[in-house]
């Protein structure tokens, strides 16, 4: 993977925002989920994933972690930074996804139905539940 910076790979990002919601999106051309979003930003930065990932079973959870893990290491939510991917987790089951920014989250919403940036409350912090920093994605 090449190095980017935090601040570079958050204004990668932005530039998604107002992408379609597509469930299992993995193009903008298309639209994207949460999983999409990351599988984008990865891939333009010389990064390779998984293409699709099953959204069944039990476990789903901990196999969206190894996915995570495969782009850097694991941090605790506390301390987590921009740039860094963030997990969460309703209901014992992996639910979401989506990239730390200075104002938030940057992430594939389903209700609004678009790439948008919004910052993380109260409820939205209760369900965070890993970060992981990328692989490849320095401080300035």
């Amino acid at each position: 993977m090449n190095t980017i910076t935090r601040r570079e790979l958050i204004a990668q990002a932005r530039e998604l925002i107002g992408t379609p919601f597509k469930d299992r999106g993995r193009h903008p051309a298309v639209g994207l989920d949460c999983y999409g979003l990351l599988f984008h930003l990865s891939s333009a930065n010389g990064l390779t994933l998984p293409h699709d990932v099953d959204y069944s079973g039990a476990r789903l959870f901990e196999r969206a972690c190894q996915i995570a893990a495969q782009l850097g290491t694991p941090v605790t939510p506390e301390q987590a930074k921009p740039g860094d991917v963030l997990l969460f987790n309703m209901l014992n089951r992996f639910t979401h996804l989506g990239l730390m920014t200075d104002y938030g989250l940057l992430h594939a919403n389903f209700n609004n139905g678009a790439i948008c940036e919004q910052a993380i409350d109260a409820r939205m912090r209760s369900y965070l539940k890993q970060a992981y920093i990328i692989t490849g994605v320095v401080d300035e």
